[in-house]
């Protein structure tokens, strides 16, 4: 980069048109009681953050605190997430029923330039994606219309 320009900031929202409309929700470092035997990103941590920052998204979409999931979509895995990368997880509403709300999430790894494994290319990469459908819940357990 040439000396006196500015990078753009690491953390600026996804301009991939594909992700458009798409709100960070959660962000975490991958540490190493989050990996698997393989020394990557085990899948079950990760299915775990998608849960929690899409129901943070949702809840807040619903204005609701009693949310529960009822369905995820199928995850496929695309690329590994390793020791020290940033996850962001994306969230966006693609459908809105009177008692549930559907959020497509878009995982992206984040690594840096001063990773000597990845320093050609520190920008995002994306992980995975999923919908995922939450219901609304009253005081009794049963759904409840939220969007009248």
């Amino acid at each position: 980069m040439a000396k006196g320009k500015q990078r753009k900031e690491a953390l600026s929202p996804i301009t991939d048109p594909e992700t458009a409309g798409y709100f960070r929700s959660y962000r975490r470092i991958i540490m190493y009681e989050d990996l698997n035997s393989a020394s990557t990103l085990f899948g079950g941590r990760l299915a775990s953050w998608i849960d929690e920052g899409s129901a943070i998204f949702a809840s807040c979409q619903m204005n609701a605190r009693r949310i529960v999931t009822r369905k995820i979509s199928e995850l496929v895995f695309h690329r590994p997430a390793k020791l020290g990368d940033m996850l962001e997880i994306w969230c966006k509403v693609l459908r809105k029923g009177s008692t549930s709300i559907t959020i497509g999430v878009i995982v992206s790894r984040r690594s840096f330039a001063d990773d000597p494994a990845r320093a050609k290319n520190p920008d995002s990469a994306e992980i995975c994606r999923c919908e995922i459908v939450f219901v609304c819940l009253d005081e009794k357990g049963q759904p409840k219309v939220w969007n009248a």
